[in-house]
């Protein structure tokens, strides 16, 4: 693995404790892989009803555009979404330690049935034609879900490509889990404090 490679590694862990920087870590893998852009979702909510979420995204997205998308097209992106983690966990059960990339071919062996998809027509109106997905938590599908888009001219990732990115998501899961983490330390470090300012005494 190259420098460039090990500063992405090092600027993951590094977001973990500044969650604002996510974008820029997303934008250099974005950049290395000549993608379109990259997205990290999550279900929020259970059941048939739970709604998909993206807390961390490349700056090339603008998150109006992006919710207007999923708030329009959630009944597909359930499908889709519900369909990628169950190829995900067969990949998993031939190879448990690994992160595997389920892109759109094998959720769509059909590729005219793909391309006529409403949702997937918008997309390729964005100039997105290819896509990729991996959980990065098996043990939680509804979290840490991460996704590369490329286009058409860009074309699909080599194998070199992809076993190196194989290599880069570990890294990045457990930069998320730190990331969530923490977040949940200073949530209730925060809550704490709040506590203490309706409490009627003096603390010295």
């Amino acid at each position: 693995m190259d420098a460039a490679a090990n500063e992405i590694i090092l600027g993951a862990y590094s977001a973990a404790h500044a969650p604002q920087d996510w974008a820029a870590v997303l934008d250099r893998l974005t950049e290395r892989y000549g993608a379109n852009g990259i997205i990290l979702w999550e279900w929020q909510g259970s059941g048939d009803t739970r709604q998909l979420k993206a807390p961390f995204f490349s700056s090339h997205y603008q998150r109006d555009i992006l919710e207007d998308y999923l708030q329009r097209h959630q009944r597909r992106e359930f499908t889709d979404q519900t369909n990628f983690e169950q190829k995900s966990l067969q990949f998993g059960r031939l190879a448990p330690d690994a992160i595997d990339l389920v892109n759109e071919r094998d959720l769509y062996p059909n590729e005219a049935e793909y391309l006529e998809a409403p949702h997937v027509k918008e997309l390729l109106s964005y100039g997105i034609r290819h896509r990729y997905g991996a959980l990065l938590d098996r043990d939680n599908p509804f979290h840490a879900r991460f996704s590369l888009q490329t286009s058409e001219s860009r074309g699909t990732l080599s194998p070199e490509e992809l076993a190196e990115l194989k290599t880069l998501l570990p890294h990045l899961a457990k930069a998320l889990d730190l990331t969530d983490a923490l977040n949940e330390r200073r949530n209730k470090s925060t809550a704490f404090l709040n506590a203490l300012d309706h409490l009627n005494l003096g603390v010295c």
